[in-house]
């Protein structure tokens, strides 16, 4: 009995040990000046000579910081960075007489230069505090191998992304999301950060929005939009992203398609194209506005319909507007850079071609006091339509108050239509009282030519600007329409008409 007892008594010992944690705590301050605290410094903590990161803090606005559950026996090893100061490294042990660890006054040194700084890459921080920005070590943050930026995001503390793909920081609202410091294909957050792949990202920046301070100096503090800011391991600077689909169905259906998009430095290229015969789009109005680059290339146009049908800029991108089985097809490129100078360039072109086929067929019963007749009236109607669409914007700053835009924009369409109505009218006796034909032809074209330019200057007085707007257009419809029409009547007996038109 008492060997059970003493066996449970050593079981429950070793359970307790094991499940007792303990804390470090202490204080970073100037070496040089000791009443001078390091705030907001990053504090990592690895097991031994272990690379895996275990656990890190940042110490507070008085300099101390504070780890909690880490394991007794087990050697540790303190890294601590602090911006301008040299890194500092201290091993530590935490045992079961001394769970609750306090190393004291920790003494960093302010650093003259990097030029004899060993930088061990294993031991990079998770976070570093560099002035008014905070920097997250990308690898510090384990993420699945097929996690986009928007996973690796949600990994960081402070970070919170909502349904709709919208950022908050803090608290606050994400204003733009940069790569290595430039906008990438257009600013749109999105294209950022559910196409990038995570493990190609080195380190993510958190700042304040310097034009929202500018804009209104009077912003609060907490009100000021971020700017997110991705920098890339140096071995990938350019690379490619998009996506690809096909399929087929019964009665020869068929739909095809693809996005890609290519960037390198400041310079991003998108090209898309598609095709089907199943009456619906090729592409969701998202994808042709983010990945597709309409959204950086303006829009002037849009018409939308209940069945997911959509024309951007004139341009049908699939799906039958007005009814009717619909064959589709398009393509066509977006191109967007900044020059050496800082002038933001867009260039674009698209083509849609759409071939819409209807056929409708209407019985009617009409009933005259004794009299009935029985109309039957088949038509049938042939759409084609073609649509070509350039575009540009530059944009321009002439100096650090004043900001320039330019937009240019042509849509050309040409429609080719046909169609056919055949029209019967039996009597209740079933004899033929009359019937019908008419051909109908109109072709046609349509020139939509758009200039916009507008001109922002801010002057050095708060509260005061100036914007100046222009816009030239001119718009040319043609079109030729052609009509045969046929009627013979027989009951009674009257001369037919013809009528060429």
């Amino acid at each position: 009995m008492k060997k059970i007892l003493l066996a449970l008594a050593l079981i429950l010992t070793g359970n307790l040990l094991h499940a007792q944690k303990g804390t470090v705590t202490g204080t970073l301050v100037d070496s040089a000046n000791r009443k001078t605290t390091l705030n907001y410094a990053t504090i990592s903590v690895f097991k031994g000579t272990d690379t895996v990161l275990t656990t890190y803090k940042l110490s507070d606005d008085k300099g101390v910081f504070k780890i909690v559950n880490l394991e007794l026996g087990v050697k540790y090893r303190l890294v601590i960075n602090a911006w301008m100061y040299n890194i500092f490294r201290k091993e530590i042990t935490i045992t079961s007489t001394e769970p609750n660890l306090n190393v004291g006054i920790l003494a960093l040194s302010e650093k003259r230069n990097d030029l004899n700084e060993v930088v061990i890459m294993s031991e990079r921080p998770p976070v570093v505090v560099r002035k008014d920005t905070i920097e997250f070590n990308a690898e510090s943050f384990k993420t699945l191998p097929s996690a986009v930026v928007e996973d690796l995001l949600k990994k960081l503390p402070g970070v919170a992304i909502d349904a709709n793909g919208g950022i908050m920081v803090n608290g606050k609202s994400v204003s733009k999301i940069l790569v290595d410091g430039k906008e990438f294909f257009g600013g749109d957050q999105q294209i950022a950060t559910k196409n990038l792949p995570a493990n190609i990202i080195d380190k993510v920046q958190l700042s304040d929005d310097p034009e929202a301070k500018r804009r209104d100096p009077d912003i609060v503090a907490g009100n000021i939009p971020q700017i997110i800011n991705l920098k890339l391991k140096k071995a990938i600077k350019s690379g490619a992203f998009g996506k690809i689909y096909a399929g087929g169905g019964p009665k020869e259906l068929y739909e095809a398609g693809g996005i890609m998009n290519f960037f390198r430095d400041t310079t991003q290229v998108s090209m898309l194209g598609y095709g089907n015969n199943a009456n619906k789009p090729g592409f969701s109005i998202s994808d042709v506005m983010r990945i597709g680059g309409f959204q950086r290339s303006g829009v002037n146009s849009t018409s939308i319909n209940s069945d997911g049908a959509f024309s951007l800029n004139g341009i049908s991108f699939g799906g039958s507007m007005n009814g009717g089985v619909q064959k589709s097809a398009g393509g066509g490129a977006n191109f967007n850079t900044i020059t050496k100078k800082g002038i933001k360039v867009n260039g674009k072109y698209f083509l849609g071609y759409s071939d819409n086929f209807t056929n409708q067929e209407i019985d009617v019963e009409q009933i005259l006091g004794t009299r009935r007749l029985f109309i039957n009236t088949n038509s049938r109607q042939n759409n084609r339509n073609y649509s070509h669409n350039f575009g540009g914007r530059i944009e321009a700053k002439l100096d650090s108050l004043t900001k320039l835009t330019i937009e240019p924009n042509i849509s050309i369409g040409i429609t080719n239509n046909k169609g056919t109505l055949k029209t019967t009218t039996f009597n209740n006796q079933l004899a033929l009282e009359s019937d019908g034909d008419n051909a109908s032809r109109d072709k046609g074209t349509s020139n939509d030519i758009n200039l916009s330019t507008n001109l922002w200057k801010d002057f050095k007085k708060v509260g005061r600007s100036l914007n100046v707007t222009l816009n030239v257009s001119r718009r040319e419809n043609l079109s030729d329409n052609y009509t045969i029409n046929e009627s013979n009547f027989y009951d009674p007996l009257r001369p037919s008409e013809f009528l060429d038109q």
